[in-house]
């Protein structure tokens, strides 16, 4: 965008203070200087925009790749990296190059650039001009959000700014899967606290394996029973499907929360005792009414009732 107004700027400062992230492509010839360096948009702009340079004569400028100037410990050249330490990745076979480019003064202690052009043509030489910029906010400003800069338009321009468009590589696919990862947030760590009334906190967690077949009862005649058969039936034979089920939840919770064998072995052996004592309980019940029923019949035999008393 050539001129973008206050409004804008203001509804994107919003955006960014609740955690989106916003990736800013100044526009080409057409672009005016003090749409982006005006009061609202410096809160969320890295740096402002002095003037429009050139790249090195007839070639162009590329990124400087060297530790000084590039800064790989960022999410967003980590891979750039990796990539430019391959000989045979076609970013370092073809690099792309940027024939004009906007020069950007950071803003002192706000901002970080990420990566700067080879410009050491410039007379006299000295540290390279910006490439791309990441605005840091300060702690207790409260925004949450990311902001990336590019000092170069990615749009078809007359005359071309950069040729990084080109099919040649796939530096210009390479450029826009690392900001889009980086201004969506993909390698910060979930947040797993929140504050009662501010927002609604979603959560993203991972799967967790189970570490052990669900157990079956020790009697015979239950041996093909199931979970689902006790919850669609839940009869006094089928009680101890409730306790294990129950203890199987709740040592996987624990199970997720810890980091290593013994606490999943001290599940498991819970588990087991669960399973023991409730099959317990049952053989206990089910012996008492044997015996309950034991006593009447023996009660009618001494008293000599009759048949029909006895059925009774």
């Amino acid at each position: 965008m050539a001129a973008p107004e206050e409004k804008l700027w203001e509804a994107l400062a919003d955006y960014v203070r609740k955690g989106g992230g916003l990736g800013i492509i100044p526009a080409g010839d057409d672009l005016k200087t003090d749409k982006y360096n005006q009061e609202s948009a410096q809160k969320l702009m890295p740096g402002k925009i002095a003037g429009k340079l050139e790249g090195k004569p007839e070639v162009g400028s590329e990124w400087s790749w060297e530790a000084r100037s590039a800064k790989y410990t960022h999410s967003f050249m980590k891979r750039f990296k990796t990539w430019r330490d391959n000989p045979k990745a076609d970013l370092v076979v073809f690099p792309r190059t940027a024939a004009f480019y906007w020069e950007v003064t950071p803003r002192p202690g706000e901002s970080l650039v990420l990566v700067e052009y080879d410009d050491a043509h410039r007379k006299p030489p000295g540290k390279g001009k910006p490439a791309v910029l990441d605005r840091v906010f300060d702690a207790k400003s409260g925004v949450q959000g990311r902001v990336l800069l590019l000092t170069t338009p990615l749009d078809k321009q007359e005359p071309a700014w950069n040729n990084y468009a080109e099919d040649v590589t796939s530096f210009y696919l390479a450029l826009l899967f690392q900001a889009t990862g980086y201004l969506a947030g993909e390698n910060a760590p979930p947040q797993l606290n929140f504050i009662l009334g501010r927002g609604d906190p979603v959560v993203m967690l991972g799967t967790v394996a189970c570490f052990g077949r669900a157990a079956h009862p020790a009697w015979p005649e239950r041996r093909e029973a199931s979970h689902a058969c006790a919850r669609k039936n839940p009869s006094p034979r089928c009680a101890i499907w409730r306790c294990p089920a129950t203890t199987l939840s709740r040592a996987r919770s624990r199970r997720a929360g810890s980091s290593g064998a013994s606490r999943a072995s001290a599940s498991t052996s819970r588990l087991r005792s669960a399973i023991c004592r409730e099959y317990r309980q049952w053989k206990s019940s089910r012996s008492a009414r044997f015996w309950r029923w034991i006593g009447v019949i023996r009660w009618t035999r001494r008293c000599n009732l009759p048949k029909r008393a006895r059925s009774i």
